[in-house]
């Protein structure tokens, strides 16, 4: 393999790679903090930790309780999961791009016209990506050993995360041969993580299907146990899968022709309503990503609504846990509506990355030549971003929509009260949702090479500042930088339309002169 390929392709994910780390990072960090607040006395974090650990809509979410009573056995119950399934998603979709990506804008055709092998190029991706899968890997594990737990339950740990990263970034390998666009394989390796979070779900949620764990990588991951049983050998399932997938996908790499695979696009139809102007194909092309978020959202509200009446009185009980909640809701409220406030915070996150990514999607129709066939048209660059931001913000819009919903359907079937709030509730976040797309839109205009980074970080950064700056006593200054400060914290509190209508005149005023100033640059394809 030529180093100088291996090299450039290092080049390209380096700043990816230490973005999701450091998120990583950060969000542990923030969370392992608010337990220790949360629970400073040891009789009461035992108390607390057992009544949560006898919700069973717990298992189901964050699967069966191990050592909990410890902060190791508390952090891997409570983000273990997550922690797999954000790595597994770095891997598999920088993946993607590296490989269905370079063939979609012309880059796989000129590596492959030199003196490289026709393995070289996925050699080289598989090789960078899976040092990064690792570094996120040892990045929980360092997380783990300075916040003082077992050495061997931290290394564990990391290494059932990455573990499950490696697992999925070879299943992406092995659909990138067989589908034949980047967003196919991205979507395909997605509905695979989704399907063995779904089958270990089941198998936590009931004990007479327990053999499914074994049918999921995150089941493997789990039955590591770190800091409880600290089980090694679930890791070499992991490892074997991985290199059994990225095995095949070598040997089918070496025999297929550039943008040849099994998995073919059907053509659609040559006419289309739907097609005829700029913002109704926007919006079409960006039915997958909408459904996609329609999907994990719904089934995450689904969950709060399910759990937290059980969790809410478990966690009641603790004066260190209701004042934190009161701070976050600002002030005493009832203590099932500071919880939901909490939690829809998170909503609040999910629904400014969906409107985010909506205009973000600009900059990859432009760097693809997508833009420049339809600039070539009578159509302005300022109609064309804006159609990316209008399609962000119906997508943030309707996600809002559905999860409020589901979470309101799912308590009033735990028997939950006024739950039409929860619909409120979701709703409530889109202010800070088309400041976030206002944001990206503007990146757009100057900073398009940045924009996809930037546009999907700060809503992450956002997200921090608001709910954990009280916490650690940061300046109020820095704290009213984030929109999500400026959220009414529902149910907790009633809507703040004053607020409100300032998050959308700051929108915008930053979607406005992000459409001005796209019209003053060129498009930069590549």
């Amino acid at each position: 393999m030529n180093a100088l390929l291996l090299r450039l392709t290092l080049g390209r994910v380096w700043v990816r790679t230490l973005s999701w780390g450091a998120a990583i990072a950060v969000l542990m960090i923030v969370g392992i903090a608010a337990y220790q607040e949360a629970f400073p006395d040891p009789a009461q974090r035992e108390a607390a930790i057992a009544g949560l650990a006898s919700q069973p809509a717990l298992y189901a979410t964050l699967g069966k309780p191990g050592d909990i009573g410890s902060l190791g056995g508390f952090v891997t119950w409570r983000m273990g999961q997550f922690e797999c399934v954000v790595i597994a998603l770095y891997a598999a979709l920088t993946l993607a791009v590296l490989t269905r990506g370079d063939e979609e804008n012309g880059l796989r055709e000129a590596v492959w016209a030199g003196s490289v092998r026709r393995t070289a190029p996925l050699t080289a991706a598989l090789l960078v990506v899976g040092a990064g899968t690792l570094l996120l890997g040892a990045v929980i594990t360092l997380v783990m050993l300075v916040e003082g737990t077992p050495a061997l339950g931290a290394v564990l740990f990391g290494a059932a995360c990455a573990g499950a990263g490696l697992a999925h970034l070879g299943i992406a390998a092995l659909f990138s041969q067989l589908a034949t666009s980047r967003r196919a394989v991205s979507g395909l390796t997605g509905a695979a993580l989704a399907t063995g979070y779904v089958l270990r779900t089941l198998a936590d949620a009931n004990t007479e299907v327990s053999w499914l764990r074994w049918l999921s990588p995150l089941g493997w991951a789990q039955y590591v146990d770190a800091y409880t049983t600290n089980r090694a050998w679930p890791l070499l399932l992991l490892l074997g899968l991985a290199v059994l997938t990225t095995t095949a996908a070598l040997a089918m790499e070496a025999r297929r022709d550039l943008g040849a695979g099994l998995l073919h696009a059907r053509p659609g139809p040559a006419h289309g309503r739907s097609l005829r102007t700029i913002e109704l194909l926007t919006l079409r092309l960006h039915t997958g990503m909408i459904l996609g978020w329609a999907a994990g959202l719904g089934v995450l509200a689904a969950s709060i609504g399910a759990i937290v009446d059980g969790v809410s009185t478990v966690l009641a009980g603790n004066p260190q846990f209701s004042a934190m909640l009161a701070a976050v809701a600002g002030g005493e409220r009832r203590f099932t509506e500071a919880f939901l406030a909490t939690l829809f915070q998170i909503i609040a996150l999910l629904i400014a990355l969906v409107a985010a990514q909506g205009v973000v999607s600009a900059r990859e129709a432009e760097r693809t030549g997508q833009a420049e066939v339809l600039l070539a048209r009578p159509l302005t660059r300022a109609r064309w971003l804006g159609a990316h931001l209008l399609t962000g913000l119906l997508a943030a819009t309707l996600v809002a929509t559905l999860a409020g919903s589901a979470a309101a359907l799912s308590w009033w079937a735990t028997g939950g009260h006024d739950t039409s709030v929860l619909v409120a509730a979701a709703l409530n976040s889109l202010p800070a949702a088309a400041v976030f797309a206002g944001l990206a839109t503007l990146l757009i205009a100057v900073l398009p090479r940045w924009a996809v980074t930037l546009g999907t970080t700060l809503p992450l950064a956002g997200f921090v500042l608001a709910l954990f700056g009280p916490l650690i006593d940061l300046p109020t200054w820095l704290l009213d930088l984030s929109p999500f400060r400026h959220l009414a914290l529902l149910p907790a509190e009633s809507f703040d339309l004053p607020s409100a209508l300032v998050l959308l005149a700051v929108a915008a005023v930053l979607a406005g002169a992000g459409l001005v100033l796209v019209q003053r640059r060129d498009l930069r394809i590549g």
